[in-house]
């Protein structure tokens, strides 16, 4: 395979709240598609959890 380089720019949300604030971020960008990078620690701990690909690709909130 032959060397590629792009940029992807990116915006990265830390801390309490970033999960909701992250959503209404995609919803007026009026994204359709997200890459969400986690691990083993925020799945062990419930992060994961808190967010379903459906959420975020309907633009839904979380209560």
């Amino acid at each position: 395979m032959a060397l590629s380089q792009f940029f992807m720019p990116s915006n990265n949300l830390v801390g309490e709240g970033a999960l909701e604030k992250g959503l209404e971020e995609l919803e007026k960008l009026n994204c359709n598609k997200v890459f969400i990078v986690t691990d083993e620690i925020l799945e062990k701990i419930g992060v994961v959890d808190q967010v379903s690909p459906s959420q975020i690709l309907c633009n839904c909130h979380l209560d």
